[in-house]
């Protein structure tokens, strides 16, 4: 069981930083300078400094890989936790 909770701690940290770093470098580099209402991207997204306009969907994907990744991790942290033996005093 220690295993599977140092897994999800690991597994839902790998996800934050995913969705830290290399989500939105995609979205900088591959999405309009312009909103573009035609295709659904009017969604100002600044990437140090960098504005583009993504979809509400890749907005809403983009800050569930933050909010996923940090409540696996937390949930992962909780299980080891409970498993840790308490000393009594």
């Amino acid at each position: 069981m220690r295993f599977l909770s140092i897994s999800m701690m690991l597994i839902g940290a790998a996800i934050v930083l995913v969705g830290l770093i290399m989500v939105p470098s995609y979205l900088s580099n591959e999405r309009p300078a312009i909103p573009r209402p035609e295709r659904g991207q009017v969604v100002a997204f600044n990437n140090h400094g960098k504005v583009t306009y993504i979809s509400r969907h890749e907005d809403l994907v983009h800050n569930a890989y933050f909010i996923g990744g940090a409540f696996i991790s937390l949930l992962g942290g909780t299980l080891y936790l409970r498993q840790v033996p308490r000393r009594r005093t």
